[in-house]
């Protein structure tokens, strides 16, 4: 299965508080939809923390990293300029500053939280190894998609 590490925060938001889309300054290879292994990797990041403040939402004082998480579905993606097509986006969508790199956001659905499996990350998508890809289905077999 295809993965992707997120800083401790966005991994939590994405498991727990239903975080719909992830912000990329990349699409997704083309054409790819699907399942999609939800990695902690172990940096943190204060504005993560700051926007899941804004929206209302806490997080834990402690989070788990270098786990998996969470599977979720990408259902598609668009730029941030198509929000308007798209009657608006999520409330997790973000917008890159003036002059930046336009944002992606990769379109997240299906979330199904697991108990953290211990896993190495790393940059971009990433193929689970055997034995974490095995732990993972072993707990969809059994999760309930939020």
């Amino acid at each position: 299965m295809k993965a992707i590490t997120l800083r401790v925060e966005w991994a939590y938001a994405v498991a727990h508080l239903g975080k719909t889309v992830e912000n990329r300054v990349w699409y997704p290879p083309k054409g790819f939809t699907g399942d999609l292994a939800i990695h902690v990797g172990s940096t943190r990041s204060h504005t993560a923390s700051e926007f899941i403040a804004g929206l209302g939402l806490a997080l834990p004082d402690t989070l788990p990293t270098s786990v998996v998480v969470a599977v979720v579905h990408v259902d598609g993606h668009h730029i941030e300029s198509e929000c308007d097509r798209f009657g608006g986006c999520s409330p997790w969508a973000m917008f890159a500053e003036p002059g930046a790199k336009p944002l992606y956001h990769w379109e997240l659905s299906h979330n199904r939280p697991l108990t953290p499996v211990p896993a190495g990350g790393a940059l971009g998508l990433w193929e689970l190894s055997p034995a974490v890809d095995l732990a993972v289905h072993a707990q969809l077999a059994t999760a309930v998609a939020l």
